[in-house]
Protein backbone atom coordinates (compact mmCIF):
# COMPACT_ATOMS: atom_id res chain seq x y z
CA UNK A 1 0.00 0.00 0.00
CA UNK A 2 1.09 3.20 -1.11
CA UNK A 3 1.54 6.42 1.76
CA UNK A 4 0.40 9.84 0.62
CA UNK A 5 0.04 12.46 3.41
CA UNK A 6 -3.86 13.30 2.72
CA UNK A 7 -3.09 16.98 4.22
CA UNK A 8 -0.63 17.89 1.57
CA UNK A 9 -2.81 16.60 -1.49
CA UNK A 10 -5.26 19.19 0.51
CA UNK A 11 -3.10 22.12 0.78
CA UNK A 12 -2.16 21.48 -3.17
CA UNK A 13 -5.46 21.53 -3.88
CA UNK A 14 -6.97 24.96 -2.00
CA UNK A 15 -3.20 26.22 -4.31
CA UNK A 16 -4.61 24.87 -7.02
CA UNK A 17 -7.89 26.66 -6.59
CA UNK A 18 -5.68 29.93 -5.76
CA UNK A 19 -4.04 29.72 -9.24
CA UNK A 20 -7.31 28.99 -11.09
CA UNK A 21 -9.09 32.14 -9.12
CA UNK A 22 -6.00 34.03 -9.75
CA UNK A 23 -6.44 33.26 -13.58
CA UNK A 24 -2.47 31.48 -13.75
CA UNK A 25 -4.31 28.57 -15.57
CA UNK A 26 -6.98 27.68 -17.47
CA UNK A 27 -10.10 25.63 -16.56
CA UNK A 28 -8.77 22.23 -18.40
CA UNK A 29 -5.62 22.85 -16.47
CA UNK A 30 -7.64 22.87 -13.57
CA UNK A 31 -9.66 19.58 -14.28
CA UNK A 32 -6.49 17.79 -15.00
CA UNK A 33 -4.74 18.28 -12.17
CA UNK A 34 -7.69 17.87 -9.67
CA UNK A 35 -8.46 15.12 -11.35
CA UNK A 36 -4.54 13.87 -10.40
CA UNK A 37 -5.20 15.01 -6.72
CA UNK A 38 -8.36 13.04 -6.59
CA UNK A 39 -6.92 9.68 -7.95
CA UNK A 40 -4.01 10.53 -5.50
CA UNK A 41 -6.06 10.35 -2.58
CA UNK A 42 -7.93 7.25 -3.69
CA UNK A 43 -4.25 5.60 -4.06
CA UNK A 44 -3.63 5.45 -0.40
CA UNK A 45 -5.99 2.64 -0.57
CA UNK A 46 -4.75 0.50 -2.84
CA UNK A 47 -3.13 -3.00 -2.57
CA UNK A 48 -1.08 -2.16 -5.41
CA UNK A 49 2.34 -1.89 -5.01
CA UNK A 50 3.44 0.10 -8.10
CA UNK A 51 1.87 3.24 -6.50
CA UNK A 52 3.20 6.16 -5.44
CA UNK A 53 4.33 7.29 -1.95
CA UNK A 54 3.23 10.90 -1.97
CA UNK A 55 4.83 12.14 1.18
CA UNK A 56 6.33 15.47 0.77
CA UNK A 57 6.78 18.73 -1.95
CA UNK A 58 8.66 17.24 -4.04
CA UNK A 59 7.38 13.75 -4.63
CA UNK A 60 3.72 15.22 -5.35
CA UNK A 61 5.26 17.52 -7.63
CA UNK A 62 7.18 14.61 -9.53
CA UNK A 63 3.35 12.49 -9.25
CA UNK A 64 2.06 15.55 -10.96
CA UNK A 65 4.62 15.52 -13.76
CA UNK A 66 4.21 11.96 -14.63
CA UNK A 67 0.20 12.37 -14.74
CA UNK A 68 0.76 15.07 -17.51
CA UNK A 69 0.71 13.38 -20.78
CA UNK A 70 -2.64 15.03 -21.72
CA UNK A 71 -2.86 18.15 -20.28
CA UNK A 72 -1.56 21.85 -22.02
CA UNK A 73 1.66 23.62 -22.13
CA UNK A 74 0.85 25.59 -18.90
CA UNK A 75 0.72 22.55 -16.11
CA UNK A 76 4.22 22.53 -15.40
CA UNK A 77 3.97 26.53 -14.73
CA UNK A 78 1.05 25.14 -12.73
CA UNK A 79 2.52 22.78 -10.96
CA UNK A 80 5.86 24.64 -9.79
CA UNK A 81 3.66 27.76 -8.84
CA UNK A 82 1.67 25.29 -6.49
CA UNK A 83 5.25 23.31 -5.77
CA UNK A 84 6.19 27.22 -4.49
CA UNK A 85 3.05 27.67 -2.44
CA UNK A 86 3.35 24.64 -0.58
CA UNK A 87 7.59 25.39 0.68
CA UNK A 88 5.87 28.94 1.66
CA UNK A 89 3.45 27.20 3.78
CA UNK A 90 5.71 24.68 5.39
CA UNK A 91 8.42 27.59 6.00
CA UNK A 92 5.26 29.16 7.68
CA UNK A 93 4.57 25.98 9.73
CA UNK A 94 8.01 25.77 10.95
CA UNK A 95 8.57 29.39 11.95
CA UNK A 96 5.23 29.32 13.89
CA UNK A 97 6.62 25.85 15.72
CA UNK A 98 9.79 27.46 16.74
CA UNK A 99 8.49 30.57 18.12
Amino acid sequence: MSEVNKQLILFAKAALSDAFERRICCGYTFSWIEYALEEALTQQYSQDEDEDDITNVEELCEYLHRKRSEACGEYDFVVENMRNYLFKLEVEKQTERNG
